[in-house]
């Protein structure tokens, strides 16, 4: 379905289904070089305990790197997040800083192999860890979703450590009273109005008769507003690159002799975002002879009329490494 609409989206995933096959200690016990919670309300036992300590065939709950693999070949460029490495609570009375970083470093080891680095981190049972968002930002998390049932859209925000926060907007679920397309579009209409992040979230172990109804009628919607220029569909990593780039980084002009050039001011960490581009602007012009991109030591001229839209406004994605966009009139 995803394919289909071109639609890519964050897998939030669990550490442990990057393994293959994990066994147990001489002790018996399995993983004994992680931390254990210092609290756990949520069953008998730490999470361990369950473990079965065989292999993706035997158990393919515990374990799904086939699964993962097929995300990575997909063509759509999803992106894959953490959500944590043995799905812990993050609370603070179930949490602490060993925890956490912990649980963050081992999932990255278990994702390495498949060449990912996390940028996203989904708290699982949406309890919330911001206060260790320094240390998040130490293991280069960049985006989080946050929950407040009072505020369902908002543009990401930013914590001092440059972690961005994604407020939830809904859950994909089968309504009883109203129809659940119909509050998707009062959704997407207010986020357009307002320049706000709609955040919509799901499990994949949800019925399919879900993702084959609600999910995929919003993925129609949406993919119409897009369009029509109105929506921008990204994983949630890619939202928090474009967020950081425009915190950090502003465009400079110099004009002369009917040209415009324009370089970035600023410093953006692209070795911790990543790579993006943001959205220039121009007030109307005079229809532009040719416009250029330098990157490094190599130019690359951009098609004109994909730059100018139907108001004559001049519409041009400047990358964040570029070193210059060049305009003649």
């Amino acid at each position: 379905m995803f394919e289909r609409c071109a639609f890519p989206i964050t897998w939030a995933t669990v550490g442990h289904l990057f393994l293959e096959s994990c066994t147990r200690s001489s002790h018996g016990l399995a993983h004994p070089e992680m931390p254990r919670p210092p609290h756990n309300g949520l069953w008998t036992g730490d999470w361990y305990m369950h473990d079965p300590c065989t292999n993706y065939k035997q158990d393919p709950l515990w374990y799904a790197p086939d699964l993962i693999q097929k995300i990575l070949e997909s063509p759509v460029h999803h992106e894959i997040g953490t959500h944590s490495f043995s799905h812990i609570d993050f609370s603070p009375a179930c949490s602490d800083p060993i925890l956490v970083r912990r649980e963050l470093e081992e999932s990255a080891i278990a994702m390495q192999r498949f060449g990912v680095s996390p940028k996203s981190l989904v708290y699982p049972f949406n309890r919330m860890g911001h206060q260790f968002h320094d240390l998040l930002g130490e293991a280069s998390i960049t985006a989080v979703r946050h929950r407040d049932r009072r505020i369902r859209l908002a543009y990401p925000e930013r914590m001092p450590s440059g972690v961005y926060k994604f407020y939830e907007s809904m859950n994909l679920r089968t309504p009883k009273h109203y129809d659940y397309l119909d509050k998707v579009k009062i959704f997407i209409a207010k986020a357009v109005a307002r320049r706000a992040a709609f955040h919509l979230w799901f499990h994949p172990s949800d019925l399919l008769s879900v993702a084959e109804t609600e999910l995929l009628q919003i993925m129609r919607y949406i993919d119409s507003q897009r369009k029509e220029g109105l929506v921008w569909v990204a994983p949630m990593g890619e939202i928090a690159s474009y967020c950081e780039a425009r915190h950090r980084l502003r465009p400079e002009v110099r004009r002369m002799n009917g040209e415009m050039t324009v370089v970035w001011r600023g410093s953006f960490a692209s070795e911790k975002y990543g790579h993006t581009e943001l959205s220039l602007v121009f007030p109307p012009l005079p229809r532009p002879r040719m416009i250029t991109v330098t990157n490094g030591g190599a130019s690359r001229d951009l098609e004109i009329g994909s730059a100018q839209t139907a108001a004559g406004q001049l519409l041009i994605n400047m990358p964040t490494t570029a070193k210059s966009l060049h305009i003649v009139f």
